[in-house]
């Protein structure tokens, strides 16, 4: 026997019906595959089709792009929250503060209230990923 031609396997229906259970058919508003969703309010086949869409309302203008970097706390007295390691080193930097050896500075801060003076700002450590900063 000769194999003659490899056809590559095509998934073109994303399937979760049951035997004796309803189910929902839709199309996706991406591509307008058919598929049988979970749920009655998906509107995409996949996850990269979704991401699609994402992109293209971007780029439409109609959806912003979340930061999640810096929540400003509601009074300004209280400083600036910042939600990891990384971010508190990015925000900073963009202060225009140089930001040499502020890591080593953090991962020395174990417990919760922790608190140091880095460079014209004071860093205290609010939880275990949770950081404010008050400028001196």
């Amino acid at each position: 026997m000769t194999i003659l031609k490899y056809i590559p396997a095509e998934q073109n229906i994303i399937d979760y019906r049951g035997k004796n259970v309803g189910y929902y058919e839709a199309t996706c508003d991406v591509c307008g595959t058919l598929f049988y969703p979970r749920r009655s309010d998906t509107k995409y086949c996949t996850a990269g089709c979704g991401l699609i869409a994402y992109r293209k309302a971007l780029a439409a203008g109609t959806v912003k792009k979340k930061s999640k970097m810096v929540v400003k706390a509601p009074n300004s007295t209280q400083g600036d929250i910042i939600t990891s390691k990384v971010a508190v080193i990015g925000f900073l930097a963009k202060q225009g503060v140089k930001t040499y050896g502020l890591m080593a500075a953090i991962n020395r801060m174990k417990n919760i209230e922790d608190t140091i003076d880095f460079n014209g700002f004071i860093i205290t450590r609010i939880s275990t990923c949770k950081y404010q900063l008050f400028r001196l």
